[in-house]
Protein backbone atom coordinates (compact mmCIF):
# COMPACT_ATOMS: atom_id res chain seq x y z
CA UNK A 1 0.00 0.00 0.00
CA UNK A 2 2.67 2.28 -0.01
CA UNK A 3 3.87 1.96 -4.06
CA UNK A 4 2.74 4.96 -5.98
CA UNK A 5 1.90 4.39 -8.97
CA UNK A 6 2.81 6.55 -11.97
CA UNK A 7 0.03 7.12 -14.86
CA UNK A 8 1.05 8.41 -18.37
CA UNK A 9 -0.89 9.59 -21.18
CA UNK A 10 -1.53 7.37 -23.93
CA UNK A 11 0.16 7.88 -27.18
CA UNK A 12 -3.56 8.08 -28.54
CA UNK A 13 -4.75 11.24 -26.66
CA UNK A 14 -1.37 12.80 -27.74
CA UNK A 15 -2.33 12.34 -31.52
CA UNK A 16 -5.47 13.83 -30.63
CA UNK A 17 -4.16 16.78 -28.93
CA UNK A 18 -1.10 16.85 -31.50
CA UNK A 19 -3.67 17.00 -34.53
CA UNK A 20 -5.21 20.48 -32.30
CA UNK A 21 -2.23 21.97 -31.93
CA UNK A 22 -1.45 21.34 -35.15
CA UNK A 23 -4.94 22.90 -36.41
CA UNK A 24 -4.81 26.01 -33.97
CA UNK A 25 -1.39 27.09 -35.37
CA UNK A 26 -2.03 26.89 -38.82
CA UNK A 27 -6.05 28.57 -37.99
CA UNK A 28 -5.49 32.47 -37.99
CA UNK A 29 -7.99 33.86 -35.25
CA UNK A 30 -7.79 35.38 -31.88
CA UNK A 31 -10.13 31.99 -30.75
CA UNK A 32 -7.23 29.80 -32.89
CA UNK A 33 -4.77 31.54 -30.50
CA UNK A 34 -6.17 30.91 -27.31
CA UNK A 35 -6.95 27.58 -28.07
CA UNK A 36 -3.10 27.25 -28.76
CA UNK A 37 -2.36 28.03 -25.06
CA UNK A 38 -4.79 26.24 -23.62
CA UNK A 39 -3.95 23.06 -25.43
CA UNK A 40 0.25 24.13 -24.67
CA UNK A 41 -0.95 24.49 -21.15
CA UNK A 42 -3.00 21.47 -20.78
CA UNK A 43 -0.10 19.53 -22.40
CA UNK A 44 2.76 20.42 -19.68
CA UNK A 45 0.02 18.98 -17.33
CA UNK A 46 0.50 16.12 -18.41
CA UNK A 47 2.44 13.06 -17.10
CA UNK A 48 4.09 11.99 -20.13
CA UNK A 49 6.88 9.14 -20.84
CA UNK A 50 9.54 9.48 -23.28
CA UNK A 51 8.27 6.46 -25.21
CA UNK A 52 4.79 8.24 -25.74
CA UNK A 53 6.00 12.03 -26.93
CA UNK A 54 8.09 9.57 -29.26
CA UNK A 55 5.41 7.01 -30.48
CA UNK A 56 2.81 10.33 -30.81
CA UNK A 57 4.90 12.32 -32.59
CA UNK A 58 4.03 15.11 -30.13
CA UNK A 59 7.53 15.91 -29.70
CA UNK A 60 8.39 16.84 -33.08
CA UNK A 61 5.39 18.57 -33.37
CA UNK A 62 6.09 20.81 -30.74
CA UNK A 63 9.97 21.11 -31.97
CA UNK A 64 8.50 22.53 -35.54
CA UNK A 65 5.44 25.12 -33.62
CA UNK A 66 9.09 26.61 -32.14
CA UNK A 67 10.02 27.47 -36.00
CA UNK A 68 5.97 28.58 -36.75
CA UNK A 69 4.62 31.75 -38.00
CA UNK A 70 2.55 32.24 -34.87
CA UNK A 71 5.89 31.94 -32.80
CA UNK A 72 6.90 35.02 -34.76
CA UNK A 73 3.77 36.58 -34.26
CA UNK A 74 3.15 39.77 -31.50
CA UNK A 75 2.32 36.51 -28.70
CA UNK A 76 5.23 34.45 -29.93
CA UNK A 77 7.18 35.19 -26.94
CA UNK A 78 4.54 33.49 -24.87
CA UNK A 79 4.31 30.59 -27.56
CA UNK A 80 7.78 29.87 -27.05
CA UNK A 81 8.00 30.47 -23.36
CA UNK A 82 5.16 28.02 -22.93
CA UNK A 83 6.77 25.48 -24.87
CA UNK A 84 10.26 26.02 -23.05
CA UNK A 85 7.96 25.09 -20.15
CA UNK A 86 6.54 22.33 -21.56
CA UNK A 87 10.11 20.57 -22.59
CA UNK A 88 11.28 21.50 -18.81
CA UNK A 89 8.11 19.79 -17.12
CA UNK A 90 8.86 16.79 -20.07
CA UNK A 91 12.63 16.20 -19.32
CA UNK A 92 11.55 16.49 -15.34
CA UNK A 93 8.83 13.43 -15.63
CA UNK A 94 11.01 11.71 -17.59
CA UNK A 95 13.96 12.40 -15.13
CA UNK A 96 11.08 11.03 -12.73
CA UNK A 97 10.16 8.19 -14.32
CA UNK A 98 13.84 7.02 -14.71
CA UNK A 99 14.73 6.85 -11.28
CA UNK A 100 11.43 5.83 -9.95
CA UNK A 101 11.53 2.15 -8.68
CA UNK A 102 11.07 -0.56 -11.17
CA UNK A 103 10.79 1.71 -13.99
CA UNK A 104 12.17 0.09 -17.48
CA UNK A 105 15.08 2.36 -17.25
CA UNK A 106 16.31 1.81 -13.85
CA UNK A 107 15.51 -1.95 -14.10
CA UNK A 108 18.56 -1.58 -17.47
CA UNK A 109 20.45 -0.51 -15.15
CA UNK A 110 20.77 -2.67 -12.29
CA UNK A 111 21.21 -5.59 -15.09
CA UNK A 112 24.24 -5.31 -17.21
CA UNK A 113 25.28 -8.39 -18.50
CA UNK A 114 29.11 -7.64 -17.64
CA UNK A 115 28.26 -7.51 -13.75
CA UNK A 116 26.56 -10.44 -13.24
CA UNK A 117 28.87 -13.37 -14.99
CA UNK A 118 30.52 -15.16 -12.30
CA UNK A 119 33.29 -17.06 -13.66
Amino acid sequence: HGKKMTLCASTASLKILKSWIKESAYTSGSGSFAILLHLLRSLKNLPISEESISESGIGRCIGTLKKHEVCKSDNGPLIKQLIKELIEAWMDTARTLKAAPGSASSSKKRSSPSSGSSE
